[in-house]
C-alpha cells in the first residue's frame, strides 16, 4: 500500500476521532469514555507522526526547497495546540471557539498537502 494513502488514513481517523471528542465536549457531556477513546487517539497520532517522518525522509525534505511542507508542519503545530485548548479551555466559549479554529487549522494543512504550496487558496 502506498504510504501516502496509509498517511492520509491515520490522519483522517485523527480527524475524526478529535471531532467525536469535540463534540462530546461542546454537548456538554463531558469527555468522551470508554476505552476506545480513550487508548485510540494517542496511538493513531504516534501512526500519523511517525508515517509523516517516513514521507518527509522519503521525499527528501529540505525546509529551504519544502516551503509547502514547513507551512503544514506550522499548520499541525497550530491544530495541536488549538486541540489542547479546545479540551482544557477555562470556559465553554474558549473550548468551543478553540475546537472550531483547530477545525480550520486541519482544512489549511489538508488544503496545503494537496496543492503543495504554503498559501492554498490564493
Amino acid at each position: 500500500m502506498d504510504l501516502k494513502l496509509v498517511h492520509a488514513v491515520i490522519a483522517a481517523a485523527s480527524v475524526l476521532l478529535f471531532v467525536i471528542r469535540g463534540l462530546y465536549l461542546i454537548a456538554s457531556m463531558g469527555r468522551a469514555r470508554g476505552f476506545a477513546m480513550r487508548a485510540l487517539p494517542p496511538i493513531v497520532d504516534t501512526l500519523l507522526l511517525a508515517s509523516g517522518i517516513w514521507l518527509a525522509v522519503k521525499i527528501g525534505f529540505d525546509p529551504a526547497r519544502d516551503t509547502w511542507l514547513d507551512a503544514k508542519l506550522a499548520g499541525v503545530v497550530a491544530y495541536i495546540v488549538l486541540g489542547i485548548l479546545a479540551f482544557r479551555g477555562r470556559t465553554r466559549g474558549a473550548r468551543v471557539t478553540a475546537f472550531v479554529l483547530a477545525l480550520v487549522a486541519v482544512a489549511y494543512v489538508y488544503l496545503t498537502a494537496m496543492h503543495r504550496t504554503p498559501l492554498p487558496l490564493v
